[in-house]
């Protein structure tokens, strides 16, 4: 499914570049006296990790957490511009950012200090679950994909003098369904594709069909997809539309429609191969139905005569 395949880009990221180790060096030493130009080398390259992590894998948001559920790093991808930032803990937290348009690539630019992202939350209002968590959202009035995954590392106890997994932080990701999405999907179902944020148009391939046409107590009820058919722009579809829910809670929808035009050239085109096969079959079932009758009857008929010979 959709969620299952963000879950597991997410916890592909949570593995790479080393995140464990440098989130819990960056927490054990941000707020001491420690050598600042040490450590912002060290958030700055963080921050660009994170910045290409999230560009790979087509990402909205990428915001990466220490243990205390305290923001280190981000990058967000807007359709216009990306920003790709870092928090530094001392002596108060203070956003260092970079703005990149589209065709920028990020290396030789320098971080810039903003007081406070309107769009960032520094702190986390829950604790760090072990476990990975996926749920639908709406970011920007298109419906999305959160993903939280702990970065699990290796850390020494000193009470049980030994080494052992602990959570040294988190990486949640936001993949959003926006029209790429939409394009990509339909190019290779060859169906249309349109997404709604509970009853509103979110994205897709028809945008004058801008609500569900389906109850909506059926599809706030409905554990699978719903069946139905439709007329758009002088067009009719047959539909199956999926809903999305968050907490037992319905986010969204998305709706597969298929044109009724296509399938009844499908049929049509069906059918001709199958009458071709039926013309195939008889061509060649035929000789070989006649000779077999002649070699079985011929012997058959010479026996008879012999018969009515010797009678």
């Amino acid at each position: 499914s959709i969620k299952n395949e963000q879950l597991s880009s997410s916890e592909r990221l949570a593995t790479q570049h080393n995140f464990g180790p440098t989130i819990w060096y960056l927490s054990q030493y941000a707020k001491s006296a420690f050598n600042r130009e040490i450590l912002a080398s060290t958030y700055s390259q963080l921050a660009i990790d994170t910045y290409r992590l999230g560009k790979e894998a087509n990402l909205y948001k990428v915001n990466i957490y220490d243990a205390k559920g305290q923001l280190v790093s981000f990058a967000v991808f807007k359709k216009n511009k990306d920003q790709v930032g870092y928090i530094e803990q001392i002596p108060h937290p203070l956003f260092q950012t970079i703005s990149l348009d589209k065709t920028e690539t990020i290396g030789s630019q320098v971080f810039q200090e903003i007081k406070i992202l309107s769009h960032q939350n520094i702190q986390l209002k829950e604790n760090i679950s072990s476990q990975p968590t996926t749920r639908y959202v709406i970011y920007d009035g298109i419906l999305s994909i959160e993903t939280k995954v702990p970065i699990i590392g290796i850390t020494f106890n000193p009470k049980s003098k030994a080494q052992e997994k602990t959570i040294l932080g988190l990486i949640s990701t936001v993949k959003t369904l926006n029209q790429e999405w939409a394009s990509k999907i339909s190019r290779l179902t060859d169906t249309e594709i349109n997404v709604f944020t509970n009853e509103n148009f979110s994205t897709g391939m028809l945008s004058q069909y801008d609500k569900p046409n389906v109850d909506i107590n059926r599809l706030k009820n409905a554990s699978s997809i719903l069946f139905n058919e439709l007329s758009s722009n002088g067009k009719s579809y047959y539909q199956g539309i999926i809903p999305l829910s968050s907490n037992e809670e319905l986010i969204g929808s998305i709706a597969i429609l298929y044109s009724k035009e296509i399938v009844q050239k499908n049929i049509q085109e069906m059918r001709k191969v199958l009458a071709l096969i039926a013309i195939t079959c008889l061509l060649f079932i035929f000789p070989f139905a006649w000779y077999f009758f002649s070699s079985i009857s011929k012997p058959i008929t010479q026996l008879s005569r012999i018969f009515q010979d010797l009678a």
